[in-house]
């Protein structure tokens, strides 16, 4: 995509080369844009962009799915129909090559679509098999087309030799994990890496003895991951009602948010399914467990203002459970009751929500418990994380407790204030002593004060 863009004829970009050391350094000058310079990214995405604009008559499928479906220079769109999906493959191919671009590496999971496309435009394995190592990568996250499902694949976590800091924290950094749909697992390894940087360790001398036995846990147990599939596709239909349904916890290792989507067809069938979702280690500094609460809280109302914006559709309702009480008497209070830390937080999350979207619910049907905790892989396959809670599947309205306790006057984030107040008097009594009228201090022998 780079080299189809040209620059402006201005001779400010040039590059020294030569093939050998023996031949003399040469300088060219750029004409199109390279590999290397800040500004490359930006300029690709803008012409895109700019394309998609100036051809959003001609082609306005196309334009539409350019301007909110690309990243770069991969697409990840779809349609609700053949018919409609064949027009937007005809259009966007037709759009680019107006600028002189190219769509290559076409992957779908309907099989007219693709016959409709050149092989040599097509991605070599199109007929996938997920026991084998044949993928499809879209943005780093694994789809199988046949199936139309997501699934992980974790680098083997065993190593040969002694285990340093170095080679466990490389294998963390490739864990990918976007969506966060196995943030009860990928949480253990966020927990290790914690524990690592607190011990300041070096970067290869030998982990203590309990982290190598847990890593080894670990090990034994990822090899169940691959078992896990996650749909790709959400609605049953686009006209369905839709809702959102957000989940909040927090231990004191960690906190969490899960999103869940909830959609039902002209038939009243219920489809519960896992969205995204986010786990952040508790910080090193000690915070209270209310706090840690709170803070859950407040990443879940952001994570749920990133969903709705990144769906780009109406949603009938939104709605934010947690098993905690006192974060609830939080948010439902104005924000200046409360100290700064609670203040702002709770602020924040009643400027992108309101009191009456939240609810609390039993922490052991609370999906977000399973991530503060962490558990093992064959644990996760059989809870309540990939399909939500039960009550998500039952006819709506569902029968949730919106009580909430009254705080006690005790509360310790409770701001108070002091109020002080001088009362002056109309008169004086008669029986007062004026000191106005006391010339010879020394000679009263009392205490005046009012």
């Amino acid at each position: 995509m780079y080299r189809q863009i040209t620059l402006h004829d201005s001779d400010f970009q040039r590059i020294v080369w030569r093939n050998s050391s023996f031949e003399p350094i040469q300088d060219f000058r750029l004409t199109r844009i390279a590999y290397g310079t800040s500004s490359t990214p930006y300029l690709a995405i803008k012409c895109l962009q700019q394309l998609a604009l100036h051809e959003s008559n001609n082609f306005p499928l196309a334009s539409k799915a350019a301007l909110k479906d690309f990243y770069v220079d991969d697409l990840m769109s779809g349609a609700n129909s053949l018919s409609e999906a064949l027009e937007l493959q005809n259009q966007l191919t037709q759009m680019v090559s107006s600028a002189g671009l190219v769509l290559r590496k076409w992957a779908s999971n309907c099989s007219e679509l693709l016959n409709s496309i050149d092989s040599d435009m097509r991605l070599s394995n199109t007929s996938l098999n997920i026991d084998n190592d044949d993928t499809v990568k879209t943005l780093g996250i694994l789809w199988h087309p046949a199936s139309d499902v997501f699934y992980f694949k974790i680098t083997p976590l065993s190593f040969e030799g002694t285990l340093t800091k170095r080679k466990l924290l490389s294998t963390i950094a490739k864990t990918f994990d976007p969506l966060g749909c196995f943030s009860p697992i990928t949480i253990k390894y966020k927990t290790i890496m914690q524990r690592l940087w607190k011990q300041q360790l070096k970067w290869d001398e030998r982990v203590p003895t309990d982290i190598k036995l847990e890593w080894e846990q670990l090990a034994n147990d990822v090899q169940f991951v691959k078992d896990i599939k996650i749909p790709r596709f959400l609605l049953v239909d686009s006209d369905n009602l839709f809702h959102l349904f957000g989940f909040s916890d927090a231990s004191e290792k960690a906190y969490a948010a899960a999103i869940y989507c909830r959609s039902v067809s002209d038939t009243g069938k219920i489809n519960v399914q896992l969205i995204i979702a986010k786990t952040r280690v508790a910080p090193l500094k000690t915070v209270s467990f209310r706090r840690l609460e709170l803070c859950g809280a407040l990443l879940l109302i952001k994570l749920m203002d990133f969903t709705c914006k990144a769906l780009n559709r109406p949603i009938s309702q939104a709605q934010f459970y947690t098993d905690s009480t006192i974060v609830l008497s939080w948010i439902r209070s104005h924000a200046s009751r409360w100290k700064t830390f609670v203040a702002n937080r709770v602020a924040k999350i009643q400027t992108l929500s309101s009191a009456t979207q939240w609810h609390h619910i039993s922490g052991s049907v609370n999906p977000a418990d399973l991530v503060t905790r962490g558990v093992s892989s064959s644990t996760l396959l059989t809870s309540i994380w990939l399909c939500g809670p039960k009550f998500l599947h039952e006819t709506f309205p569902f029968q949730t407790d919106s009580s909430v306790p009254t705080l006690n006057d005790a509360v310790p984030e409770e701001r108070y204030c002091t109020l002080q107040s001088i009362i002056v008097p109309n008169h004086l009594p008669d029986a007062c002593i004026a000191t106005k009228e006391v010339y010879v201090f020394p000679e009263l022998d009392l205490n005046l004060t009012f």
